[in-house]
């Protein structure tokens, strides 16, 4: 099915679904089976670049996987410690009763 679209449309619609498929899939673009099927639908060498820039933005698969990067979705991986709080008893603690915590220096 792939083989009779990339035979039988046109130039431009060939070209939108080489590039989906390069943003979605890298890595069936990887080398000489991405220069192979571009090959097949008979793109000229601008449109080749093209599809390849697409995939080279949508990056390798295997960098997605392991990739840790600024934006990951660990929230919880540098929570800070919580304060130290200080017991108090006696008159100190009526003076503080309405504060959420009690000061280590007053």
């Amino acid at each position: 099915m792939l083989l009779n679209f990339l035979l039988r449309k046109t130039r431009e619609n060939k070209l939108r679904l080489l590039m989906i498929l390069a943003a979605i899939y890298p890595e069936k673009f990887e080398g000489e089976r991405g220069l192979n099927i571009m090959k097949l639908a008979r793109l000229p060498q601008d449109d080749m670049n093209a599809v390849n820039n697409m995939r080279l933005l949508a990056g390798a698969s295997d960098t997605k996987k392991r990739s840790t990067g600024a934006f990951s979705l660990k929230f919880d991986i540098h929570k800070k410690k919580r304060a130290a709080r200080k017991d108090r008893t006696g008159e100190e603690e009526t003076t503080w009763q309405l504060s959420r915590f009690y000061p280590m220096i007053e």
